[in-house]
């Protein structure tokens, strides 16, 4: 029998219901609501609880319980469709980062084909770097400098737009230095650059991405992949991703990392790069 529960009474005792997955619960009492749906009860003593996606809307409205039943739904419909959209988030953030490394890799590539190796590369930045024409002095002065003021900044305090202002300037530096430097004599100044550079994109695209999507806001966190990680290791950065949680969307490939960790981890990284060009580098006037 079915009734209303008023003043603390039973919704329905003894019955028998199907839920729509085809389950049969038999000989139970329907014994009170709450947020998620129905808690039910056996004359053996279990217990259990039927959720409002888990039987048809008319039996619902028998029980007078349909508004509940329809809202619970909506609102599961809607959890569903975040779900989904964070996940379409996640695989464009991996499809996104996957082709600024293959266009950072290519831009590498590009330097390193000019010379035989590392040494021979770093043998004719130290023949004499002194004696260089004032283009080549101007272009490589302007470019550290460039970079120098990106690392300041980053250690003193820096909003979203002077950040993105600073690293256009680098951009254009890097592109006049490589019109004005020749490879064979500047390759391990104008690689190393490429790579301080590109750490911080990886940060600037990560700080749009932070500003982009609510949840990364909401938690304060960011996603970081286990290439990420190789490739800051590879730069002389000592970071493991195991130090990290792997998020639960990412099937082990990524991992959950506070905001402000994944811009300083990017920013020392690009550091270790400044200092090898401080180390072969004119100074500064």
């Amino acid at each position: 029998m079915l009734q209303t529960a008023t003043g603390g009474a039973q919704l329905a005792t003894n019955v028998t219901i199907t839920n729509l997955q085809g389950r049969v619960y038999r000989n139970i009492t329907l014994d009170h609501t709450n947020k998620l749906g129905v808690i039910w009860t056996a004359a053996d003593g279990s217990l259990g609880q039927f959720k409002y996606t888990d039987l048809a809307m008319d039996y619902w409205e028998k029980l007078n319980l349909s508004n509940s039943a329809q809202k619970y739904v909506e609102a599961a419909a809607l959890q569903k469709e975040q779900q989904q959209e964070r996940e379409r988030q996640v695989r464009t953030a991996q499809e996104e980062a996957a082709r600024q490394k293959a266009e950072l890799n290519r831009s590498v590539q590009d330097l390193l084909s000019a010379t035989n190796s590392e040494e021979q590369k770093i043998d004719a930045m130290q023949d004499n770097p002194t004696n260089m024409s004032p283009d080549e002095k101007s272009a490589r002065d302007g470019l550290l400098k460039a970079l120098l003021d990106i690392s300041s900044s980053t250690s003193v305090g820096v909003n979203r737009n002077d950040y993105g202002t600073l690293l256009a300037k680098a951009n254009s530096a890097l592109a006049f230095a490589q019109t004005k430097l020749p490879v064979d004599r500047h390759g391990k100044f104008l690689l190393c650059a490429a790579k301080a550079i590109g750490y911080y994109s990886k940060a600037n695209d990560d700080w749009s991405d932070y500003f982009k999507y609510d949840w990364q806001r909401e938690q304060d966190e960011t996603l970081m992949s286990a290439s990420d990680f190789y490739d800051l290791r590879q730069g002389g950065l000592p970071v493991d991703a195991s130090s990290y949680k792997k998020d639960t969307e990412g099937e082990g490939r990524l991992f959950d990392v506070p905001f402000k960790a994944s811009l300083n981890l990017y920013w020392q990284a690009a550091d270790i790069y400044i200092h090898k060009m401080q180390r072969d580098a004119v100074s500064l006037p």
